[in-house]
């Protein structure tokens, strides 16, 4: 007998990126933070996802952890080029 598997729906990091900027966009940087953290367990080393993160907790009000993000940006030469 066969299994029958139920498709799982799941999200590029490019969807959930322009997801988070939307949400960012309408006010939402909670909604988007929860995103973007999807996107990071996706890919952690995505860069354009950690600058969105640490624009989302700056937009939050979250300065340290803006920082954090940013300061670990900063650890990985080339990265922002």
């Amino acid at each position: 007998t066969g299994c029958a598997e139920k498709a799982v729906y799941n999200p590029s990091v490019a969807e959930l990126n322009q997801k988070a900027q939307a949400l960012m966009q309408s006010g939402q940087p909670e909604a988007a933070i929860q995103r973007l953290e999807s996107a990071l367990d996706l890919n952690p080393q995505e860069v354009n996802t950690q600058y969105n993160l640490a624009l989302a907790y700056q937009s939050k009000g979250d300065l340290d952890k803006s920082i954090a993000v940013l300061e670990g940006l900063a650890d990985h030469p080339g990265s922002l080029d």
